[in-house]
């Protein structure tokens, strides 16, 4: 993502993950996706259930995990200030403005 915005100042990281935390409900409490052919698609890699370790990316499904994250980012040459800025100083950055 940086490299197609052109800018590390763009890009911040939401995991979206709670540790299991969600509360069990249907797979599709809305009923059928707009586009079918997509949700199928990607019934293939990740499920509807909230508990599952599949609702995630592989090696990305839990906190302990971001670690694997931000260790490939410094393998790629990004260093501590920028890693902080994409997960979560960039948002931080952008809130401060809107919400003056």
């Amino acid at each position: 993502m940086v490299q197609l915005t052109g800018s590390i100042d763009t890009v911040g990281v939401g995991t979206d993950m709670s540790l299991g935390t969600y509360p069990y409900h249907e797979q599709n409490p809305w009923g059928e996706p707009a586009y079918k052919q997509v949700g199928e698609e990607y019934k293939k890699y990740v499920t509807g259930d909230v508990r599952s370790p599949m609702r995630a990316l592989a090696h990305f499904n839990s906190y302990s995990e971001i670690w694997n994250m931000i260790d490939a980012l410094g393998s790629r040459g990004y260093d501590d200030k920028q890693i902080a800025a994409l997960l979560g100083g960039n948002f931080l950055r952008v809130f401060k403005q809107v919400w003056r």
